[in-house]
């Protein structure tokens, strides 16, 4: 009996080998069945990451474009940095900020990553309440005594009277670190404001944002700029025509007296070879007997009455 169960036992087991062996003989020598088997694991992962791609493709396609001036839009042939009497400005995008006229922010762009470039409606700046104004230094920016050598120039040169500032003030401006670029608010915009500064920010970049941020615009976005100087565009470097642009009329329009003529020495106009294609050729250049001067360790004449004027109660 026992023999009888042995030998069935054995039958059973050659058997299941045998049907094993061809078994997997028929499906490993049938390459297009091999094949099939093998597209079923990778097909899904492969659909999915076509689908990301394709997913990541439609984004970048239906991501949104400023809103563009109509009148603007229509003179093709004339870049909108060219254009005067405007309501809006041309704006980049820097590390989540606008910025327009190369260093004058606009605020956080609130819109999806990707968008580079863009236009915004212009407000009428802001000026200061009071010719006292609060200050305060990031303590992540490198040599604040730069900052502080400008500030004690500003408070013994003009009306101005910057102090360090105290649990309580309402509006402030506040000197942080950024990347490559040195910039600031036009006027005061509530609370406590930035101006950027970079490394390379020494007392003249300094001196230029405070300006801005006490109202005071680039002189040759002037809209009388044509009648004093002409902007040579064709010597401007690649993409930074938009720091020639025209300001809207309206951002100098309660500015009264001689001493909001043009500056040729003002620390608010560009150096000759600003953003020039080989730093040989002028991208400005007088129309007048006046020369361009830029002081490189001061405010002029008329920037000081400037300030004056608007500050001096």
């Amino acid at each position: 009996m026992r023999i009888w169960i042995l030998i069935l036992a054995f039958l059973a087991l050659f058997s299941y080998w045998k049907w094993d062996r061809d078994e997997l003989s028929s499906v490993s020598e049938n390459g297009e069945k091999f094949s099939s088997l093998s597209l079923e694991v990778e097909e899904p992962f492969i659909q999915e990451q076509e689908k990301k791609k394709i997913k990541s493709r439609e984004l970048i396609l239906k991501k949104p474009l400023a809103q563009v001036d109509s009148k603007i839009k229509t003179q093709k042939e004339v870049p909108h940095y060219k254009v005067k009497s405007r309501k809006d400005l041309d704006f980049q995008v820097v590390n989540g900020w606008a910025i327009s006229f190369g260093d004058v922010l606009l605020g956080k762009v609130q819109t999806e990553a990707g968008i580079q470039w863009g236009l915004a409606k212009a407000t009428m700046p802001s000026l200061w309440k009071s010719n006292v104004i609060p200050y305060g230094i990031d303590r992540g920016l490198k040599n604040p005594e730069r900052v502080l050598e400008v500030i004690r120039y500003f408070n013994e040169t003009t009306s101005i009277n910057f102090v360090p500032i105290e649990e309580g003030d309402e509006d402030a401006i506040v000197f942080a670190p950024f990347e490559d670029h040195c910039a600031s608010y036009l006027g005061r915009v509530g609370g406590n404001q930035p101006i950027f500064i970079s490394d390379k920010c020494g007392f003249h970049e300094i001196s230029h944002e405070i300006m801005h941020a006490l109202g005071f615009i680039h002189e040759h976005s002037r809209n009388d700029r044509d009648e004093y100087i002409e902007v040579v565009w064709e010597n401007i470097k690649q993409g930074f025509e938009t720091q020639f642009s025209y300001a809207p009329d309206f951002f100098m329009s309660e500015y009264r007296g001689r001493e909001f003529e043009f500056d040729y020495e003002s620390v608010m106009l560009y150096r000759p070879m600003a953003f020039s294609i080989d730093a040989r050729s002028p991208t400005l250049k007088s129309r007048t007997a006046g020369q361009i001067r830029i002081d490189q360790k001061g405010l002029s004449q008329k920037d000081v009455a400037r300030i004056e004027s608007i500050y001096g109660y």
